[in-house]
C-alpha cells in the first residue's frame, strides 16, 4: 500500500504486480544464497558445476536451452511452494536430444574379449536410426572390448551378439573372456552388447547426483564411470551432446588431452 501511495503522489501509473512461488528442485539448491557458501567451502567447482540446476551448471550438463524454456512453461505460476524432481527437466531434454544427437558405444569398466576365428570385417555402423545423420566405419579383428558387467552374468556356452557385428559364443569366462564366431544371423532372445576394438580412447565420464538428500549435504554426489570409448569420440568436437547406447546421454569435454564426458541423463 505505501508503494502505491507513492505513486500516486507523484502521479505515476501503477504497474500489474503479480506474487508467485519460487519453483524449487528436490536435492538441487537454486538460492544463490545457499550455492555460494557451498562454493566458498570447496564442496562444489563453481557456477558451472554440473549438480547444480544453474544455467551453467545445466549447460556443462547437457540440457539444451529449449529444453529448459519448456519446463518452464509446463510449470506454469502457482502461488503454492512446490518442489519437482529433476527426473522431469531429464525427460523434456530427452525430446530434444533422441532425435537430433549421434550415438556411439562406450563400454564401461572394460574386459578383453579374444574371439577365435574371427572374421576380419570393415563395418558400418549408423550414428542414428536416422539415415541422414551419416554413419562410421569400424575395422574389426579377433580382440574386442565389452563391458564385464555383462559378461559377468554369462557362463561358458552362452551366446550374445556383438552390436551391429556378429554373434560369439562364450567358451572361457575370466580376463580375457574367450569365445568362437557362431555366425551373423541375429537371435532374438540373445543379449545384444556394445564393444570397442583395440582402437579405443580412454574416457571418462563424471556422474552428477544429488547435492542434498534433505537437508544434509550428500559427498557422494559426483561418481565416475571408468571406460573406452570407440575411437570415432575423438573427432567430435568437444561441447557436443552424444548418446552412448546402452549407457545414455552425455556431453562431450577435453581437459588438456583426457577426454571426458559429462553424463546428462538416460
Amino acid at each position: 500500500p505505501v508503494y502505491f501511495r507513492i505513486l500516486s503522489l507523484l502521479n505515476l501509473r501503477p504497474p500489474h504486480l503479480m506474487e508467485f512461488s519460487r519453483l524449487s528442485i528436490e536435492g538441487m539448491p537454486v538460492s544463490k544464497r545457499k550455492i555460494k557458501p557451498l562454493i566458498e567451502q570447496g564442496l562444489v567447482s563453481g557456477f558451472d558445476d554440473v549438480r547444480l540446476p544453474t544455467l551453467r551448471g545445466l549447460k556443462r550438463r547437457g540440457i539444451v536451452p529449449e529444453a529448459i524454456k519448456q519446463f518452464v512453461f509446463q510449470q506454469g505460476f502457482s502461488k503454492v511452494e512446490s518442489i519437482v524432481d529433476f527426473s522431469l527437466v531429464e525427460s523434456v531434454n530427452r525430446k530434444y536430444l533422441d532425435p537430433r544427437v549421434k550415438r556411439y558405444y562406450f563400454v564401461p569398466d572394460p574386459v578383453r574379449l579374444v574371439v577365435e576365428n574371427a572374421p576380419k570385417r570393415t563395418v558400418k555402423l549408423p550414428l542414428h536410426p536416422n539415415a541422414s545423420m551419416g554413419d562410421r566405419t569400424i575395422h574389426t579383428a579377433s580382440t574386442f572390448f565389452v563391458p564385464r558387467q555383462d559378461v559377468q552374468k554369462m557362463k561358458a556356452g552362452d551366446v550374445f551378439r556383438l552390436k551391429g557385428l556378429y554373434n560369439v559364443k562364450i567358451t572361457e569366462t575370466g580376463d580375457p573372456v574367450r569365445a568362437s564366431y557362431v555366425g551373423d544371423e541375429i537371435i532374438p532372445e540373445s543379449a545384444k552388447i556394445q564393444w570397442t576394438t583395440e582402437e579405443t580412447i580412454p574416457l571418462k565420464i563424471i556422474v552428477p547426483g544429488l547435492l542434498f538428500k534433505g537437508e544434509m549435504f550428500n559427498p557422494e554426489s559426483l561418481h565416475e564411470m571408468q571406460g573406452y570409448s570407440e575411437k570415432a569420440v575423438a573427432d567430435i568436437p568437444p561441447g557436443e551432446i552424444v548418446q552412448f547406447e546402452r549407457v545414455g546421454f552425455a556431453r562431450l569435454e577435453k581437459h588438456n588431452n583426457d577426454y571426458i564426458a559429462i553424463f546428462t541423463h538416460k
